[in-house]
């Protein structure tokens, strides 16, 4: 369809799935025989056209909404990893703050588990202390 001129995207409303598409493309290229500018288009630029909002976003031109994910390898690799994400110009994820955060969300999952380990322990009633003389009983 692609190669007749039809505007063709690859997208999914599976969770998993989506985080996935660029390799998606990649299958493209590979089984398809598309090229690579034809393959990431289907993943960025023709699903902005199909929405009616590729004069915002889809490609990276002057004046559009600055949604950019960054990874460290070429994005049609399935080594690639995401290392960041902006969406409107403002970093959403940044793998290198993640895991520095990763570390402390630990600790404080830690602490909070400790914390509801000790207020779940029984009560233990204190010994029966002997009153002062000269109190009536």
């Amino acid at each position: 369809m692609q190669q007749k001129g039809v505007v063709v995207s690859l997208n999914s409303d599976d969770a998993e799935l989506m985080r996935h598409l660029n390799t998606e493309a990649a299958k493209v290229m590979k089984y398809g025989g598309l090229s690579r500018q034809d393959a990431l288009a289907m993943v960025t630029l023709n699903p902005a056209k199909q929405l009616g909002i590729d004069q915002r976003v889809g490609s990276i031109d002057p004046g559009k909404d600055a949604d950019l994910v960054i990874y460290d390898k070429d994005p049609l690799s399935t080594y690639a990893k995401v290392l960041k994400v902006l969406i409107d110009g403002h970093v959403y994820f940044d793998r290198d703050l993640a895991a520095s955060d990763a570390v402390a969300k630990e600790a404080e999952r830690k602490r909070l588990m400790e914390k509801e380990k000790k207020a779940a322990e029984p009560v233990k009633p204190e010994a029966a202390k002997p009153k002062p003389e000269g109190v009536p009983q």
